[in-house]
C-alpha cells in the first residue's frame, strides 16, 4: 500500500487555512483537493475543481432618513454574491424617480437635485446571484426627513 497524504482545502469545512477562501470582493473562489505521495512529493491524484460562491441574500431596509448624519442616509440593496442588479424607485404617481445597475450607488433621497418629500415610496429590485438565483419583487420604503 502506497503512503500519501491528501491536502483538503479546509475553508470548505468551515475552517480557514489559507488554500481556499470567498474573497470580500464577491468573485468566486476556485480551488482542487490534491492527494500527494510522501515519499517524493509528487502528485498522486487531483480532484475536479471546485468554485465556491458568496451566499446570495438581497435584502432592503424599510426606512431612511438623508439627513447627513452617517445613519441610513441612503436607500438601497445589502447584498451578497449577486451577479446582476437593477433597483427603480418611484413616485407616489408611478413615475421613476431614481434607477441603478450598480449595487453600490444607492439612492440619496433627492429628486433631480430638491429633496424629496417625506412618505412612502415603492421599488422595484431585480438582482441575480453568480450561483444563478434571483429575485424580482417590489416593495415600500418610508423617506422620512
Amino acid at each position: 500500500m502506497k503512503n500519501f497524504i491528501i491536502i483538503i482545502a479546509l475553508s470548505f469545512l468551515g475552517l480557514n487555512a489559507g488554500f481556499a477562501t470567498i474573497d470580500s470582493d464577491n468573485k468566486p473562489t476556485k480551488f482542487r483537493i490534491l492527494a500527494i505521495s510522501a515519499a517524493n512529493d509528487s502528485i498522486m491524484s487531483a480532484s475536479n475543481i471546485i468554485t465556491l460562491f458568496q451566499p446570495f441574500s438581497v435584502e432592503f431596509p424599510t426606512a431612511f432618513t438623508p439627513n447627513g448624519d452617517g445613519l441610513n442616509d441612503t436607500f438601497g440593496a445589502v447584498a451578497k454574491g449577486v451577479e446582476d442588479y437593477k433597483l427603480v424607485i418611484y413616485n407616489r404617481f408611478g413615475d421613476a424617480i431614481f434607477t441603478s445597475t450598480d449595487i453600490e450607488k444607492k439612492w440619496d433621497g433627492k429628486i433631480q437635485g430638491d429633496t424629496a418629500p417625506s412618505g412612502a415610496y415603492v421599488f422595484q429590485v431585480y438582482a441575480e446571484g453568480q450561483e444563478g438565483s434571483s429575485v424580482n419583487r417590489s416593495g415600500k420604503v418610508t423617506l422620512i426627513n
